[in-house]
């Protein structure tokens, strides 16, 4: 049975490629019945919005993504606070920037840094999907939440902690 649908997708010009493959995820698999865009200048926070009326066969998933994952099972209880320091961080940065949180870090980019144990500048650029300008935007915020979780860090250096 189809489902009748709206989606808004936010694409930020400076990082669009999370934000546009969210959007082609949902575009296969709905049959678009109405789209509108709209650019919002805001200089370095500039970004589309792409509101999507659609119908799909049964939904999609968290907008394609997949199979839902249980960070709390997947982390260790130890990492598993730190992500969710980091969820708090993320979700406050969003709520300031008006956008959805997974336009700030993915959940599994926020697991891979609790992981990889991304403690410098240099291994926040090494998670998948986190590019120069995130980590020039939220690297010293996200490297102070780990600080405040397990001590000093770097900014710079080989992701070891200090």
């Amino acid at each position: 049975m189809s489902k009748h649908e709206v989606r808004v997708f936010c694409i930020r010009v400076w990082d669009p490629e999370e934000g546009t493959a969210a959007l082609n995820r949902y575009l296969e698999s709905a049959t678009v019945l109405s789209l509108r865009k709209e650019f919002v200048a805001d200089g370095d926070n500039s970004f589309w919005t792409i509101c999507v009326e659609a119908r799909s066969a049964g939904g999609v998933p968290e907008a394609g993504r997949g199979p839902k994952i249980d960070y709390a099972q997947k982390l260790t209880p130890e990492q598993f606070k730190v992500f969710r320091a980091l969820r708090d961080y993320r979700k406050k940065v969003a709520d300031a920037e008006g956008v959805p949180a997974f336009s700030i870090l993915t959940n599994e980019q926020l697991s891979q840094i609790v992981e990889r144990k991304a403690m410098s500048m240099a291994a926040l650029g090494e998670v998948p999907g986190i590019g120069t300008a995130r980590v020039e935007r939220y690297g010293r915020a996200i490297l102070a939440v780990l600080e405040s979780m397990s001590g000093p860090v770097r900014e710079n250096g080989d992701g070891g902690a200090t």
